[in-house]
């Protein structure tokens, strides 16, 4: 497999752009690569849990591919939604098209409902903080993860749990303890170590960066 750290991630994006391959379609393809793992035969219910981030965005794009197989879909949202991106705002729009609910997580009374919500689903996606998050920014993130730690529903983290450092481990601090950790393309540190995830299935899938975007920026030794 292939390693890249966060740095080495944000030079990947920039290498994808300057080959003339919009960024838009690799996020398409996180989402569809992240349906595909979903289990659709025997999950109906899905509640994805999404930051103003660019993993939020593709949690977005999965929860309108979700909407696309008949599946119910229930879309809570964290962070300053006036700093969207134009990206992050049109998939909202779109969900509003398709008449998928989203509910804003920050305030206080729809956090406090957050808990009981959870049982009415059978699938929690976890779109929120990615890898070159290091800690939780202010807000609910963290209560929110511990939240969907507690409901025992079968998690999903798209690229890595929220809240885990791919530095350094930490076990003071919360991460989502996902049953299935989707990674895109390159392998993160401390996935593999962190003993929080043990029992969790990584599964890596090739989201369509072509070698030229990365071959003189990470080793190609594969692992």
């Amino acid at each position: 497999m292939l390693y890249a750290n966060d740095v080495q991630i944000r030079k990947i994006l920039e290498s994808v752009e300057d080959l003339g391959i919009d960024k838009k379609l690799i996020q398409e393809n996180c989402a569809v690569k992240l349906v595909r793992n979903l289990q659709l035969e025997t999950r109906d219910t899905f509640a994805i849990v999404a930051a103003v981030t660019e993993k939020g965005l593709i949690g977005l794009k999965v929860a309108r591919l979700l909407a696309a197989y008949g599946k119910k879909v229930s879309v809570y949202l964290l962070g300053d939604l006036s700093a969207a991106s134009d990206d992050f705002k049109q998939e909202l729009k779109i969900l509003k098209n398709l008449d998928i609910i989203y509910t804003d997580l920050n305030y206080l009374e729809e956090m406090d409902r957050f808990t009981e919500n959870l049982r009415k689903v059978n699938t929690v996606i976890d779109a929120m903080l990615g890898a070159g998050t290091e800690g939780f920014p202010p807000g609910a993130y963290e209560y929110i993860a511990s939240c969907i730690n507690r409901s025992r529903i079968y998690t999903v983290a798209i690229d890595v749990p929220t809240g885990l450092n791919t530095e350094t481990i930490n076990y003071q601090q919360t991460i989502v303890e996902a049953h299935l950790v989707v990674v895109f393309q390159f392998m993160k540190k401390n996935l593999l170590e962190d003993k929080r995830l043990e029992g969790s299935r990584i599964v890596i899938e090739n989201v369509g960066i072509p070698a030229q975007a990365y071959k003189y920026i990470i080793d190609q030794k594969k692992l």
